[in-house]
């Protein structure tokens, strides 16, 4: 599996959630964080993210806490 890319806010509850989620499941996951107001602005129109945190793995976009837990649940068997 090719490592994991989560993009995240860094005071978002759900951002911090997902991020010990993944700790705990040992997935390899580079971290991203959306700081600034312009990679906020952006993230919309040049990543196609709507939500954070969203989950960038195998060519596939897991947005929001929900959809993050189910990719875990599913691939941590």
């Amino acid at each position: 599996m090719a490592e994991a890319k989560l993009f995240v806010l860094p005071e978002s509850r759900h951002s911090k959630e997902a991020q010990i989620l993944l700790k705990n499941t040992g997935l390899p996951c580079k971290i991203i964080h959306l700081n600034t107001k312009e990679l906020i602005a952006a993230a919309p129109f040049d990543l196609g993210i709507k939500k954070v945190p969203a989950l960038y793995v195998n060519g596939h976009w897991y947005q929001g806490l929900k959809e993050v837990k189910e990719f875990i649940r599913q691939n941590n068997r």
